[in-house]
């Protein structure tokens, strides 16, 4: 049980460190202006979230969503991601 949460807590740290340098690299592309790029790192530090089964940061969320927006895309899925911030 013991090795069970080691792993568990390490897997976590991990996972928790990708996702930081992820954002970390996102916010870098918004500061020199690549809107596109940034966006997509968001995407990929969701997308990891989604697959670790974790809650995804409302922050990375709300970026992701008002890049799309800057960058003209207003599909119904943007706005359904605002609307899941509001919730």
């Amino acid at each position: 049980m013991e090795r069970l949460k080691a792993r568990d807590i390490q897997t976590d740290v991990s996972e928790l460190q990708i996702n930081v340098e992820g954002v970390s690299d996102a916010r870098t592309f918004e500061i020199l202006g690549d809107l596109k790029n940034a966006r997509d790192m968001y995407a990929k530090v969701m997308d990891q979230s989604r697959g670790c089964h974790t809650c995804i940061d409302p922050f990375v969320k709300r970026k992701f969503a008002d890049i799309s927006f800057d960058l003209g895309h207003y599909s119904s899925a943007i706005l359904e991601m605002y609307l899941s911030l509001a919730r």
